[in-house]
């Protein structure tokens, strides 16, 4: 949420109830709002989608059946979401843990690193370019 500058404390803080009854508020400023929109409203898609492609990797293997895939990588995904939720652990924290020098996971990680930052970038970048357009779609008809 962001906030003009007349807004009265009282009135900020019934806003404040009322959302916090229905959703996590978080405040910020009005120049990160587009920014902090691409990841909140477009997120849950975009992890779904990740977390799709995942899972279609695994089956690709042939080792596994797609039912038990999706349900391994729902379970992880959940668990992950607790660890970093109770906020005791980070991104970093957790990747530490769990990609030991040397190990397998290490080795997965270092593909995100060399692949998934230009990937996230573009995904990023391409649905800014889209709300530019609708915007200025939107603007032209008014």
């Amino acid at each position: 949420m962001t906030w003009g500058h007349n807004l009265k404390a009282e009135d900020k803080d019934k806003v404040l109830n009322l959302f916090s009854a229905i959703s996590k508020v978080v405040e910020g400023d009005e120049d990160n709002l587009e920014s902090c929109t691409n990841l909140t409203s477009c997120g849950p898609a975009l992890i779904s989608e990740m977390m799709k492609e995942f899972v279609d990797a695994a089956v690709r293997t042939g080792a596994i059946k797609p039912s038990l895939a999706e349900y391994l990588v729902k379970e992880t995904i959940i668990g992950t979401a607790a660890l970093l939720e109770n906020g005791s652990l980070g991104f970093e924290d957790i990747i530490g843990r769990v990609a030991v020098r040397g190990g397998a996971t290490e080795e997965g990680v270092k593909v995100f690193h060399a692949q998934l930052p230009s990937v996230c970038d573009e995904v990023l970048r391409s649905i800014m370019a889209k709300r530019l357009k609708v915007s200025g779609d939107i603007s032209k008809m008014l």
